[in-house]
């Protein structure tokens, strides 16, 4: 996502990292920086999936996978509608299908973020906002980046109709989830480091101790107790900040 980033504080001799959903993948942006680890002695983490199930499989393959479905319900002379976050894995598939060959039209609050990524200079491909029903000719060959706010909703019903849906994000792989925005088939492609990923880099850090945000497990919580850091859990806040310890 344009924009995220690590923050790094030194104080007194120790050294401080805030992670809020590290990813450390090929980026899908261009013009943003690729994860470099750092070394710290404690470590601030506020990561979404820190814990099975959430396995996933390579980024490479998983975007494969959505290619090859959207196009099998082109085939059958269907519409296909791609339900992901709005900021980050929305933009990764306007990206991804543009250069496909495949028309891509875009849910206008995906539309609205697409704008801005290319004002900072990231290549999408076209992807024209859907404002009217995909209806006719207009129909042929597309498909729709829809946010999943938009799934189960009444305008995307009618902008769409006919659609069948994939949810494409990392709670693909929760169960129930699939079947809970509406849609037939689910593809874990997050932009987050999974569970396993995650251990790992926190192993690189060489870190000591470990403050863990709300949403954080117990299993995860553990994991890092058996690797020999010290935690703290933070209780949520009446109003999330994530500069709140600062």
């Amino acid at each position: 996502v344009l924009g995220s980033a690590q923050l790094l504080l030194r104080m007194r001799g120790t050294t401080l990292l805030y992670w809020g959903g590290v990813g450390a993948g090929p980026s899908a942006a261009p013009v943003a920086e690729p994860y470099e680890p750092r070394r710290a002695d404690v470590l601030v983490l506020a990561c979404p999936y820190d814990a099975g199930p959430y396995h996933f499989p390579s980024r490479a393959r998983t975007a494969a996978a959505v290619v090859a479905w959207v196009r099998e319900v082109l085939d059958a002379g269907a519409l296909p509608v791609l339900l992901a976050r709005a900021l980050g894995t929305a933009q990764e598939l306007c990206r991804l299908l543009s250069g496909t060959g495949i028309t891509v039209r875009a849910h206008r609050t995906v539309a609205r973020w697409n704008r801005l990524a290319r004002e900072a200079g990231l290549e999408l491909g076209p992807t024209p906002e859907l404002r009217k029903p995909l209806v006719g000719p207009a129909a042929t060959g597309t498909v729709v980046v829809a946010p999943l706010s938009a799934a189960r909703s009444a305008t995307l019903d009618r902008l769409v109709p006919g659609a069948r849906s994939a949810l494409v994000s990392g709670s693909a792989v929760v169960e129930g989830e699939v079947a809970a925005r509406g849609a037939e088939v689910g593809f874990p492609l997050s932009r987050h480091a999974d569970s396993r990923v995650l251990r790992r880099l926190v192993r690189e850090t060489g870190a000591s101790y470990a403050y863990l945000g709300p949403s954080h497990s117990a299993r995860f919580e553990a994991s890092l107790r058996r690797l020999g850091l010290g935690v703290t859990r933070f209780t949520a806040p009446r109003q999330t900040s994530q500069l709140l310890l600062f």
